[in-house]
């Protein structure tokens, strides 16, 4: 067993590289390569250490094992990285309940821009993957600009994850071009939910912004909104409807599908509720004309599910949320995530 990440990505972390940012509950996943050193890495080191580790990863459950992502696939063994992720700083302009305290207004991070450039110098960079930008929000980070123009002119593929309350112009620019996607996350259609989930009075604003980009962009595939599904914030099919109007009236073609991680891998992947929740965004997707994708936990929940994708029909008639669902709800220690908001 193999995957793309494992032969030739890294996720850049505050102080190790690891093969990527893929979680699988609390303490899975994420596995690890080497350490950072003065904001450098030794590459030879590093591609040596993911070739001897890869077999021990795919074995063991801390690691890789049991992962989706792993398949039958056959990677070349040369050295060089084509998927990086961007996780290495925790500065960001909201709160938001689902992400870990140290993410809340922190101040962790590092110049990456020079390590990039010698994985670069030293031809061991092909641009045949994909390069992410997550961790806190990107487009604060002081090199965020210098970054994205080094992989523009690689002619990389490039995906932005963003709060979209800051507007950049930068980002504008390449949409116009075709040379980014974007992804914002405002998990809401309400200014009440947004700011339960994100703890800052920014809805209106970051709509704008949406708006603004899916204006700009010259393809109409390069603005993406997500919506990551909270149970017992944003789990209701008032909020998804009033999310998708927001996405209609932002010009959005495109809507991403998630779960919040914590409470997916709690639950094993296998919630009936959430999974008819997400098949009633597939199906109000396909009706008004939206395309759709899921993120890793959505994509497990479906690949996981015990009970049958569920009809248009039931969608329109269900209640959705029964008092089981309401129970596994409460079994789930919220609070330990950092949701008590209120």
């Amino acid at each position: 067993m193999d995957c793309h990440l494992l032969s030739h990505g890294i996720s850049i972390e505050k102080t190790s590289v690891h093969d990527c940012c893929l979680m699988r509950g609390e303490d899975k996943g994420r596995p690890y390569i080497i350490d950072i050193t003065d904001n450098l890495v030794d590459w030879k080191e590093l591609f040596l250490r993911k070739k001897q580790l890869k077999n021990i990863k795919t074995q063991n459950e801390s690691d890789c094992k049991g992962c989706l992502a792993l398949n039958d696939e056959e990677y070349d063994n040369d050295d060089y990285i084509s998927y990086i992720n961007f996780n290495h700083w925790n500065i960001c302009n909201s709160k938001c309940i689902y992400c870990c305290d140290e993410y809340n207004g922190g101040d962790k991070y590092f110049n990456v821009l020079p390590l990039i450039k010698n994985l670069i110098d030293e031809n061991y960079f092909k641009n045949s993957g994909e390069i992410t930008f997550q961790g806190g929000e990107p487009t604060i980070l002081p090199e965020f600009e210098d970054l994205l123009n080094l992989f523009i002119n690689q002619k990389s593929k490039i995906r932005i994850h963003s709060s979209g309350i800051k507007f950049s112009e930068a980002v504008k620019s390449a949409l116009s071009k075709d040379l980014v996607t974007i992804v914002i996350s405002p998990d809401s259609g309400t200014s009440k939910t947004y700011q339960k989930i994100k703890r800052v009075n920014c809805f209106d604003k970051v709509w704008a912004n949406i708006k603004n980009y899916a204006l700009a962009q010259k393809s109409p595939d390069k603005v993406k909104v997500k919506y990551i599904i909270i149970p017992g914030i944003n789990d209701t099919i008032y909020e998804v409807n009033e999310w998708f109007k927001k996405c209609i009236e932002s010009k959005i073609n495109n809507i991403v599908i998630e779960v919040e991680g914590g409470f997916a891998s709690s639950n094993k992947y296998d919630v009936p509720q959430v999974c008819m929740l997400i098949d009633y965004m597939i199906y109000t997707a396909e009706k008004i004309g939206l395309n759709h994708e899921f993120y890793d936990n959505a994509f497990y929940s479906v690949q996981k599910r015990t009970m049958p994708e569920t009809s248009p029909d039931l969608l329109k008639n269900s209640r959705l949320f029964t008092e089981e669902y309401n129970k596994t709800k409460e079994n789930y220690k919220f609070q330990n995530r950092n949701y008590n908001c209120d």
